[in-house]
């Protein structure tokens, strides 16, 4: 009896993002802005303050500089966006998935960000004062130096996440804290929060010398 052998495996070609509402399209092109042919979305440095991205594919974005105060991205696709600096402040996001982005010094105070998926997200030194991260799942994310003064973060998850610098670190009564591999809370950063008289909880750090 011969037995079969499966023919080589070929790995699936990678996604094609869904092509932009033309109401965006005109907006770009209005801004001098359009999509590469590698399907890359210019919007760096732009202002679409207000604009109505909720439910779109823009994780092909370039989002760096760029100004979306008070935007609705709720439901948006943006994981591994490049949107570093970007101000979001009083932006909607709730729903959306932002896996992998790149959003360091970004301005995300007062958004909404409950129920976002920010697993392996880079968030060192944003602004999250005044934030909803209410269910937020901020797996394995990086919050070194992030600012969560007034952020609310009930049933957020911090499991596995850097928050070396981060003022005030999150509470357990709040977020789940798990340690990681990396340096979850050094306890010069504990120390200096408890000094401030900021809440501060974590999980066993290592005895200082």
């Amino acid at each position: 009896m011969t037995i079969p052998f499966p023919g080589p495996t070929t790995s699936p070609p990678a996604a094609t993002p869904a092509p932009l509402p033309e109401r965006i399209v005109a907006q770009l092109s209005a801004l001098g802005r359009g999509t590469s042919s590698d399907g890359t979305v210019d919007l760096q440095g732009v202002d679409l303050s207000g604009v109505d991205f909720s439910g779109l594919d823009l994780g092909h974005a370039d989002l760096r500089g760029a100004r979306l105060v008070g935007a609705d991205l709720s439901g948006a696709s943006l994981a591994r966006v490049r949107a570093d600096g970007v101000d979001l402040t009083g932006a909607k996001l709730a729903g959306a998935d932002l896996s992998d982005a790149h959003l360091g010094e970004a301005c995300l105070g007062g958004a909404d960000l409950s129920n976002v998926r920010f697993r392996g997200a880079s968030l060192d030194g944003a602004i999250l004062s005044g934030a909803t991260l209410a269910g937020a799942d901020l797996t394995a994310a990086n919050l070194d130096g992030a600012r969560l003064v007034g952020a609310t973060l009930d049933g957020a998850l911090f499991d596995g996440a850097r928050l070396v610098g981060a003022l005030p670190l999150p509470s357990h009564a709040a977020a789940r804290i798990l340690p990681s591999h990396a340096c979850v809370a050094t306890f010069s950063c504990v120390r200096r929060a408890l000094d401030l008289g900021l809440r501060a909880e974590t999980m066993p750090a290592s005895t200082p010398p």
